[in-house]
């Protein structure tokens, strides 16, 4: 879960785990699992989109630090 500290979008596999914590097209994508062209094509789309890969990286990194008060605020109260 380290990478969720970066200001990037995830991209994902579908499933158990990581994928449960990406929000599609807010905080990141989902790919089919063993899907290699799905893949290349969401890495290309953020590559040709710079601006759209800042924007999702902010917008995640804000929703990470309100989850992790409501967590310590949770674990203190």
């Amino acid at each position: 879960m380290e990478y969720m500290a970066l200001e990037k979008p995830d991209i994902v596999t579908d499933g158990i785990g990581p994928s449960e914590l990406v929000k599609e097209g807010f905080t990141g994508y989902h790919v089919r699992e063993g899907d290699a062209y799905q893949l290349a094509e969401k890495i290309l789309f953020l590559l040709d989109h710079q601006n759209l890969c800042f924007q999702k990286g902010v917008e995640k990194n804000a929703l990470l630090k309100i989850y992790l008060q409501f967590i310590s605020s949770r674990n203190t109260g």
